[in-house]
Order: C-alpha cells, then structure tokens, then sequence
C-alpha cells in the first residue's frame, strides 16, 4: 500500500474494485484484519459502533483503542463481542 495515503483508505478503494463486495462486506473485513494487519486499527464497523454508544462506551473509537492499550487485536476482538451482542439482541444485559 501507498505509504503516503491512509491505509484504510487505500484498502477500501481497492476491496471496491471487487465485484459483488459492498460496503458492509468492506466494513466487516477491515475490522476482522485489524488484528493481524495493524494499519487497520483503530476500526469499527458501523454497526459495531452504534452498539458501542448504546452501550455507553463512548463515540471516540480513538479512546477505545486507547482503554485497550492501543492492541490492535483486542480492538478486533472488540468489534466481534459488539457484534455478537447486537446479533443476539444483547444489549440490555449491559444496561
């Protein structure tokens, strides 16, 4: 990747290219890489993010990666348990 653009951008612009991959399809990729591919970091999917503020964790995904350390992995493992817990309509469970 270009050193001079934003990794994620330059990877979102690509993935485009591919046919039959849309934007949630983008979103979901990047953030499962993100653990393995740290210039991805910090990211999370939509969806991820919207049940990240209705669970009162904030709307900077800045500081979340900042209360993880800044570990790319355990940001990638953020983003599945947000999405486990919107799949399972877990949410109020951490009301």
């Amino acid at each position: 990747m270009d050193d001079d653009k934003d990794p994620r951008s330059t990877l979102k612009s690509r993935l485009k290219e591919i046919k039959q991959i849309g934007n949630v399809g983008i979103e979901i990729f990047m953030a499962s890489i993100q653990g393995f591919y740290p210039r991805v970091a910090p990211f999370l999917d939509s969806r991820s993010f919207k049940t990240a503020q209705e669970l009162g964790l904030g709307d900077d995904v800045g500081t979340m990666f900042e209360a993880l350390d800044n570990d790319p992995m355990q940001m990638a493992k953020l983003n599945a348990a947000l999405t486990t817990v919107r799949l399972e309509k877990r949410r109020k469970e951490f009301s």
